[in-house]
């Protein structure tokens, strides 16, 4: 099995205004290059030593970003402006990792279990 390349960057939590604003950090251009990769794509890391699993995002200005919402700056503790260190590596798209809880819930409840598996990987992350 081969390992995955990780990718070590620093940045700002910072608010990102688009429709909406976010609380967001965005992407050293380096990495972005480094990566390689044009589309959007998903990574799994640490944002100051506490887990994510995301994706980059495109904000309309050309720079990319990761959409930092309220839980996750909850348990990294974070605000904007709090400097972050932000390591990574790119993630399988199609892997989702449910909760032990979830999983069990849905071993009760087969129509439920049914419903689900015809989600999208996007909307059972979710």
């Amino acid at each position: 099995m081969s390992r995955k390349k990780a990718h070590t960057f620093f940045s700002v939590l910072e608010y990102i205004s688009g429709t909406i604003t976010h609380t967001g950090i965005v992407l050293p251009e380096k990495t972005l290059q480094e990566l390689n990769q044009p589309k959007r794509v998903r990574i799994e890391g640490t944002i100051n030593g506490t887990p994510f699993n995301l994706a980059i995002q495109h904000i309309k200005d050309g720079r990319r970003f990761l959409m930092v919402g309220n839980t996750l700056r909850k348990e990294a503790k974070l605000k904007a402006g709090d400097k972050v260190e932000v390591i990574f590596t790119l993630a399988d798209p199609d892997e989702i990792k449910l909760p032990e809880e979830l999983t069990e819930v849905m071993e009760q409840d087969p129509e439920g279990k049914a419903v689900f598996s015809k989600f999208t990987p996007g909307l059972q992350r979710s």
